[in-house]
């Protein structure tokens, strides 16, 4: 499995505040583990649970692609 860095653009980054300014942010509990979490990857599971069954290398490079 393959991550590329994820690239934003000023204009990304506005669309994002825009959005988080006019919407509520909506919360959900996670059906594997029971917390409340805001949904990103998965609508059902916390990012902890949804990267779980991959090997820990791949979650660190994937996360480490925001930041490169």
């Amino acid at each position: 499995m393959t991550f590329e860095p994820t690239e934003l653009t000023p204009e990304d980054v506005d669309k994002a505040i825009d959005y988080l300014k006019n919407h509520e942010i909506k919360r959900r509990e996670c059906l594997k583990c029971g917390k409340t979490f805001c949904p990103s990857y998965s609508l059902d599971m916390c990012d902890e649970c949804y990267f779980l069954p991959l090997p820990k290398k791949d979650v660190e490079k994937f996360y480490r692609g925001f930041f490169e």
